[in-house]
This record gives C-alpha cells, sequence and structure tokens, in this order.
C-alpha cells in the first residue's frame, strides 16, 4: 500500500501541471451540478398585439404564510411583453397562474436573469401552447395561463442550476487555477513577494473592467428638443397626442420626456397623506398616460407601454428625477420620421402632466437653436401650435470599449517591455524604447481628439481668442493692453468684437498669440472676428507637443536603455491630467511646457558639461521662450538659471563655463526678454499688465473682486488648509473646469495616488546621498517651491485683500513635469539599481558605454506599478470612467 501511494506521489510530482488541472476540474464539476439559489429572475409572459399598455397583468403564485401579499405581483406589458422580477418568497412555488385580460394570446413564458435593467442570460422557455388557458368570469371576464406545477418545477430547477451565484464561484475557480498554473509554470522562479504583488494588481485591474462593463452603463446621448418656455399639457379628460421627429443618427436608444408634478411626492412615500392623487402605488401612476414610438414610413412599433414610475431617470444618489426616458433600439434611425403619441386614458385630474410649447404662429420647424448646434428639424404637431418637449437618445461615446482598449493595450505593452528588457537583443531593446514614445505620442493626440470634441470649456479660452483677435484687428508686435477686452462669443466659431464684455485680464506677454494670429487662421470682417476654433486648438496643442517630443527624446537619448523605466519616464510626462487638457485649448499653457522643455534641453547639455555653442544657444532660447511665454514660468527657469550659476561658480568652483566664447555669442539672445520688459516698464510701468490696474471700476464688479460682506473669513491656518487642497486637487483632477464630477476620495487614493506622486515624490532628492545630480535636482526642487511659496503669498494677499478665492491652481507648474519624471527615474535608478551606479544621464557620444546596469527586480516591480496607475489615474479616472455624468457625452437631457 505505502509503494502504491509513493508512487502515486511520485507520479504527481513529475506531472503537477496536469494533475492541479485534474483537481480543478473535478472542483468545478462538483459546482456544476450542484444547484445554487436563483437570484435576479424575472418572469416575462409575451402576449404581443394582444395586450394594450394598460391591461395590467397578474402573476400570482402559491400563498406566502404571513404575507400573502407578495403572492401576487403585477405588471403593465411594454411592447406586449408582461415581466417581473420575480420575489425570493416565490421563487419555491408549487403553482403559476397568469391573469391576463379575455383578448390577451400567451405565446410563451421566459425565465431570464436580469440586474439593474439588463438582461445577462436566458434560461428557459416554456411555451404558450403547452400552458393551460381558461376563462375567469369572476375577474372581469380575464383569462387565466396555468403553469403546471412540473412545468413550474422544470423551471425552477434550470434556473437553480444556472444560478448566477454557480457562475461567479466557476469564474473564481478558473481565475484561481490561472494564477496557479503561472506560478507553477512560467513564473515558477520569480520570487513570491513579486509574484503576489503582480497578482493583485492583475486581480484589480479585472475587478475594474469587469466594474467598467457589468456596473458602469453606456452613454446615451441626448439631443434637446425642448423649449426654454414650455407650458404644462394639462388636461382632466382624455386625449391623444402626436409629434413627429426626424433621426438625426443612426443607432436611436431613448426618447426622454420632462414631466410636472402638481404634488411633489416621493414614489416610495407611502405615508404621504396626498400619495393617492398621484400614485396607485410605487410602481403606478393614478393618471395613466400610453406612449407609442412608431416609424412613419412602415407603421412598426419600436415601443408601446404605460408611464410608470419605473420609467423615471434616476440621479448620482439613486433619488428619481423629473425626467421619464423610454428606452428604445433601432439601428439605421438617420434621416427616418418616427411618431411620439401620448393618450391620456383616464379622467383624473391631471397630476402627472407632460410639457410642450405653444407657438404663435404654426412651423413646420422647429425654431433655430432647439437643438444642439442649432439645427432645424421638420416636425408638426396633431395639435396647432404646440410641440412636446423630448430629447432624442442616440448611442453615445463607447467610453467603456475605449477603456477597454487602453487596459489591454497596457498590458501588451508591458509584456512587450519586459520581453524586450530581459529576453532579446540590445538593438530590440532600444527599439522598444522608442515604440514606447511612438505609443505615447498617439495617445496623446487621441486624447486631444477627445477634448476638444466632447468636452471644450478650456481655462480663459475666450480671452485668449480675444487677445489673438485684437492682434488680428490692431496688428503690431506688443498691444495695447490697457485697450484689450473680451468679447461676446457668439457661436463657436466667431467673436463680436462690437460687444466687450469685460477688460480683458492677460497680459501675457504676445508671443503665443503672434504665433495664432499667423497660424491659427484668424479673419477680421467688420466687427465679427471668424475662425476654426478645432484650427486654432489644434496649432496650440501642436507648440505644446513639440515641447512633449523633446523631453521624450531627451529621455531616449539619455536614460538608460530599460524599457519599463522608459514607458514610465513618458507617462510620468503625460498622464497629469490638465497637461494635455489645457494645452488641447487655446492657451499660452502650450507655449509654457514647449519653453520649458528646450530650457531643459540645453541644461541637459551643460551638466553633461557639453559646453559649446548649441548649448548655450539652446538654454538662451530657453529663457527667452519662458520670459515671453508666462511670469510662472520664467520665475522657474529664472531661479533654476541663477541655482546653476551660482553652483558652478561657486561649488565647483568653474568659472571657465562662463567664459566661453560659445557662451558669450548667445548673451545678445537674452537681450530680447530685457527689451520687452523694458518697454513694459516705459510703456505700462509694469512687468504685467493687471485687471485692477487698467480697469478698477471693471475688476470690482468681476468674480477677482468679493465685497467684504461676502468673503470667506478664514483664519492663516484655515487658509492655509484651503489652498493646499485645492492646490492638489488642481493637480490631480479635471474637476471645476467642465463640469466633470469633483473626486471626494482623498488624495492618496488609488484613482490618484500616481499622478500625485509625479509632484510630490521629486522632493525626495533632498533625502537623497550626495552627489552631482543629487545637487542640480535640488537646484530645480528648490526653485519650484520658491515659485510655488511666491505664488501662495500673492494668493494670500489677493484673498484677504479683495476676497478673491481663487489663484491657487498647479497647473503653472505643468510645463516642468519633464524635471519631475527625470529626478524620480534618477532616485530609481539609484535606489534600486542590481549594482551601484549613479548614472542616469548618458550622452549619445558615449558609443562605447558598457552594457545598461538594470534595476533590481524591486525596482522593476515598482517601475510597473507606477506604470499601471498612471495609466488609469490619468485619461481614464479623470474623465473616461466617469463620462456618463460629463454633458459633452451625453447631451443635454
Amino acid at each position: 500500500m505505502k509503494h502504491t501511494l509513493d508512487k502515486a506521489v511520485a507520479l504527481v510530482a513529475a506531472h503537477r501541471l496536469i494533475a492541479t488541472t485534474i483537481v480543478f476540474l473535478l472542483f468545478a464539476f462538483a459546482v456544476g451540478i450542484g444547484r445554487f439559489p436563483a437570484i435576479n429572475v424575472q418572469y416575462a409572459a409575451r402576449f404581443g398585439d394582444s395586450v394594450s399598455p394598460a391591461d395590467q397583468v397578474s402573476f400570482v403564485f402559491d400563498d406566502n404564510p404571513g404575507y400573502s401579499k407578495s403572492a401576487t405581483q403585477r405588471a403593465f406589458p411594454i411592447n406586449g411583453n408582461a415581466a417581473i422580477n420575480v420575489d425570493s418568497l416565490n421563487m419555491d412555488s408549487r403553482s403559476l397562474v397568469i391573469s391576463a385580460p379575455e383578448t390577451a394570446k400567451l405565446s410563451r413564458l421566459e425565465a431570464s436573469v436580469v440586474a439593474d435593467g439588463k438582461t445577462l442570460y436566458g434560461v428557459s422557455v416554456i411555451p404558450g401552447a403547452s400552458i393551460e388557458r381558461t376563462s375567469d368570469s369572476n375577474h372581469g371576464g380575464n383569462v387565466r395561463f396555468s403553469v403546471s406545477a412540473e412545468q413550474l418545477t422544470d423551471l425552477q430547477r434550470k434556473l437553480a442550476f444556472t444560478s448566477e451565484i454557480k457562475l461567479a464561484i466557476l469564474a473564481a475557480l478558473l481565475v484561481l487555477y490561472a494564477i496557479t498554473i503561472c506560478r507553477m509554470g512560467i513564473l515558477r522562479h520569480l520570487d513570491r513577494r513579486y509574484f503576489a504583488l503582480g497578482t493583485v494588481v492583475m486581480l484589480l485591474i479585472g475587478g475594474f473592467l469587469a466594474n467598467v462593463w457589468l456596473v458602469k452603463k453606456p452613454i446615451i446621448y441626448h439631443y434637446s428638443y425642448s423649449f426654454t418656455q414650455p407650458v404644462n399639457i394639462d388636461d382632466d379628460s382624455t386625449y391623444e397626442f402626436s409629434q413627429p421627429f426626424v433621426a438625426q443618427q443612426d443607432e436611436l436608444r431613448s426618447i426622454r420626456m420632462p414631466l410636472s408634478f402638481t404634488l411633489s411626492i416621493d414614489p416610495a412615500d407611502t405615508g404621504n397623506p396626498n400619495y393617492d392623487k398621484v400614485y396607485v402605488n410605487s410602481h403606478e401612476y393614478r393618471n395613466r398616460y400610453a406612449i407609442e414610438v412608431m416609424d412613419s414610413s412602415d407603421g412598426s412599433s419600436l415601443y408601446s407601454g404605460l408611464l410608470t414610475p419605473d420609467l423615471l431617470v434616476r440621479d448620482s444618489d439613486g433619488m428619481p428625477t423629473t425626467k421619464a426616458e423610454i428606452p428604445l433600439r433601432y439601428d439605421h434611425a438617420a434621416g427616418r420620421t418616427f411618431v411620439v403619441s401620448i393618450h391620456k386614458l383616464d379622467r383624473h385630474p391631471a397630476t402627472v402632466q407632460f410639457q410642450g410649447a405653444a407657438l404663435e404662429q404654426t412651423t413646420e420647424s422647429l425654431p433655430m437653436g432647439s437643438t444642439p448646434d442649432s439645427m432645424e428639424l421638420s416636425v408638426k404637431s396633431s395639435q396647432p401650435f404646440t410641440y412636446l418637449n423630448i430629447a432624442i437618445g442616440y448611442r453615445g461615446y463607447p467610453y467603456r470599449t475605449v477603456i477597454t482598449v487602453i487596459v489591454l493595450g497596457l498590458l501588451a505593452l508591458l509584456l512587450c517591455n519586459l520581453l524586450a528588457g530581459r529576453r532579446l537583443g540590445r538593438m530590440v531593446t532600444t527599439a522598444m524604447c522608442a515604440v514606447n514614445y511612438l505609443v505615447l505620442s498617439a495617445y496623446a493626440f487621441f486624447q486631444f481628439g477627445v477634448y476638444t470634441r466632447y468636452l471644450q470649456g478650456f481655462p480663459d479660452e475666450e480671452a485668449h481668442l480675444s487677445y489673438i483677435a485684437y492682434l488680428k484687428q490692431h496688428g503690431g508686435l506688443i498691444p495695447d493692453f490697457a485697450d484689450m477686452q473680451v468679447y461676446a462669443r457668439t457661436s463657436a466659431n466667431s467673436l463680436d468684437l462690437t460687444q466687450p464684455t469685460e477688460f480683458n485680464r492677460l497680459g501675457h506677454p504676445p508671443l503665443f498669440y503672434q504665433i495664432e494670429r499667423v497660424f491659427g487662421g484668424m479673419t477680421i470682417s467688420g466687427g465679427t472676428a471668424t475662425f476654426d476654433v478645432v484650427r486654432m486648438e489644434f496649432v496650440s496643442f501642436l507648440i505644446g507637443f513639440i515641447g512633449i517630443a523633446l523631453v521624450f527624446y531627451l529621455g531616449f537619448t539619455r536614460i538608460r536603455k530599460i524599457p519599463a523605466l522608459h514607458l514610465l519616464f513618458g507617462l510620468m510626462v503625460i498622464s497629469p491630467p490638465n497637461l494635455l487638457f489645457t494645452m488641447s485649448g487655446v492657451s499660452n499653457d502650450s507655449m509654457t511646457l514647449f519653453a520649458v522643455s528646450v530650457f531643459v534641453f540645453g541644461m541637459v547639455r551643460f551638466f553633461e558639461r557639453r559646453y559649446d555653442l548649441l548649448t548655450y544657444g539652446v538654454i538662451a532660447c530657453g529663457v527667452t521662450l519662458s520670459f515671453l511665454s508666462k511670469l510662472t514660468a520664467a520665475m522657474v527657469v529664472g531661479l533654476i538659471s541663477l541655482g546653476v550659476v551660482i553652483y558652478t561658480l561657486f561649488v565647483e568652483r568653474d568659472r571657465k563655463p562662463f567664459m566661453r566664447a560659445s557662451f558669450l555669442g548667445t548673451l545678445p539672445i537674452y537681450l530680447v526678454p530685457i527689451g520687452y520688459f523694458g518697454y513694459m516698464m516705459a510703456r505700462f510701468h509694469t512687468l504685467q499688465p493687471s485687471f485692477q490696474k487698467f480697469d478698477f471700476s471693471g475688476y470690482v464688479k468681476s468674480n477677482f473682486y468679493v465685497d467684504a460682506e461676502h468673503r470667506l473669513s478664514y483664519n492663516v491656518w484655515e487658509y492655509v488648509n484651503y489652498y493646499v487642497r485645492h492646490f492638489l486637487d488642481t493637480w490631480q483632477a479635471l474637476a471645476g473646469t467642465i463640469g466633470v464630477p469633483k473626486p471626494e476620495a482623498p488624495l492618496y487614493a488609488l484613482d490618484r495616488m500616481a499622478v500625485m506622486a509625479v509632484l510630490v515624490v521629486p522632493l525626495a532628492v533632498f533625502l537623497m546621498s550626495r552627489s552631482r545630480h543629487r545637487d542640480y535636482f535640488i537646484i530645480v526642487e528648490t526653485a519650484m517651491l520658491a515659485t510655488a511659496v511666491y505664488q501662495w503669498y500673492s494668493a494670500f494677499n489677493g484673498f484677504y485683500r479683495n476676497g478673491y478665492p481663487g489663484a491657487f491652481s498647479s497647473r503653472y507648474y505643468l510645463c516642468a513635469t519633464s524635471l519631475f519624471a527625470l529626478a524620480i527615474v534618477w532616485m530609481i535608478c539609484r535606489r534600486f539599481s542590481a549594482k551601484t551606479d549613479d548614472s542616469l544621464l548618458t550622452t549619445p557620444s558615449h558609443t562605447n558605454r558598457p552594457a545598461t546596469v538594470p534595476l533590481s527586480e524591486l525596482g522593476m516591480a515598482l517601475c510597473l506599478i507606477a506604470i499601471v496607475l498612471l495609466t488609469f489615474d490619468g485619461f481614464i479616472y479623470s474623465l473616461l470612467y466617469q463620462a456618463d455624468g460629463v454633458t459633452g457625452f451625453t447631451g443635454q437631457p
């Protein structure tokens, strides 16, 4: 016996994968043949045209002692189908009788698993011909369809056999099997700590994708045909109302109709004394409205049902709103005419009312501006001068698919990076590093397309456009800042230059605006500035992207050829949400990013002691461009330059870099910003014109001044907390700018911690051991901190002197993400190298450099986790995951 056991153990040890597979198959078989409680069960009786929307259908089960009311469930037919979510008390019932009007003809009874209104899968069908049909003269001539005990038992057995719980357990077993096989197979040599960490990360990603598809709902974009001053369609008697509409897109998905209630009562507030005036129960109004949507070309019905509280759209808290949504599905609807019909069936006072618009004269089309993009649709009401308030919903942006593609693409890219970094040659490794930057560049352009098409609302875009329009209208290199105004934007592509709305507070140098004036395509005709806003936004984005491309070049040529490290570097540069978002609008933030990137490129060459004309010329251009872009960037660049000069002279005790002809030859470039600011001081007596200085009366009426009675009252410590919280919020979220819901989780939550780390972690250079790299990064961080403290002080003064609660944005430092990313990559290389190596930056001329020093397993693990988190924290969590709540994606309901 012992010998047999020893042989069995040896056999299992020799074939562990096969043995493990057999064990899991046995577990899966045991679960598969088991019966589990059936949940989320729906019974649907299919009647077709033999019932009307107002014909209530009853499902009568065995009596439940102690709660007999639960034995009967009722439903109104929708599209000829009466469906109920089966009460758990009725799941073991031995009988089922379906009571319907005498005209009803039951075609079949279906059992499905339905959750949150979505059918997950069908379970069983009982043909109507096999269900006994009898007349019921005791109940108004209804007919009864009696499901036999055998049929019901068989149905319940199938429901238990295909229980959603069973499928969840089988899915869990499959995941556990995959983890076990990976550990026993291709990942058997990986340290168990990193295997466990990787497993947790993959489970989190899997859970996230499951949440995207099983919890998040697809977007329906609504074109609103509503009017600004609607009237309630109020009639106590019966009436019928029809309105045609022409579909604007192919995939028709819903129709929304705003309702008015004479009494504001929640459907669940059954204790309200006036409840019976509005509701029969929580699923039925006292007023009965039959709603039908038809295709006018062939008379086919898309929807036929009764208006019930179940059709009310619910807000983010699950509370019902005053909008009813009719679900539809028509995939080739564009250009076809459909008819929405409302038939009031009762003679009760209208406590639930639809809304329409009474026009002064008959018209064949809706007024201009009643739909997005001012489209006119040919519609005609059957009642003179009255049009129904409706919003037509079409399939919206497929954000769930986009999220899934991004996540799966990330995993594929990570796999390629790991393979290239460990098993392939140096040439392939270098190529993979380049591929990372190309993929991230394409990702950046993709985000630009999404932002410009769906969001708009870019910070101060009207002011930037007005600045360009002023230059276009008046010419010259430097505008008369005291005369500049913000003009009324009459459409997406025009400004009315005869309607100034306020003083143009943008006193930035005109470099960016002159570029847009030349390449943006704006034209002035009389008092109107006409432009292609997408073209101007693309010019703005392209300026910023050239800066990003320069940073990517720096990373590719200087960072060790470890593909994952390059992917991490690139993501740190572009992942802070406001970086690409502000670049996508018309904004001089693009120029600051480009300017600082040029400066950083020059400083890297200076750090490498490449004291040639190119180095000093690039630095001079970077400084000049920064000073001619925005004062925040100028202060950062100026302080870094000053720090480097002091460090070179007094720490390295080397004056030669500043005595070279190559340096002296670039000094005239610095005369450009000196001349500009000298002109500003001579002409306007200030470095940057301000709202307060040139239009004080307009300033005190604007949002930048709050009178004493309405100001926030904070002590100094309270203000510090207020400022820091908002400063950090504006780094990791788009909230407050475009209507994206403001995040409530703390800054260290998984959906923002990686992006926050890009801003905060570089401060750790102060804790690193002494080296020339560390000293340079300390100069950078000191310049950043000094600029941030100055910004805080300015905001502090503005808050207590003028009551202005803003000026806390951290997006002004997005131009320096390359410096943050370089500092983090250097610390990773310094701390997590497989052997001691202080190098990060390598010059392209070092062709004989020894093989790249790899990262330790812990260092690589941290890089991979950071890559995953940055991908999620950036574009996905800041926008895509919330797309179903952003107006740009959903339209106007």
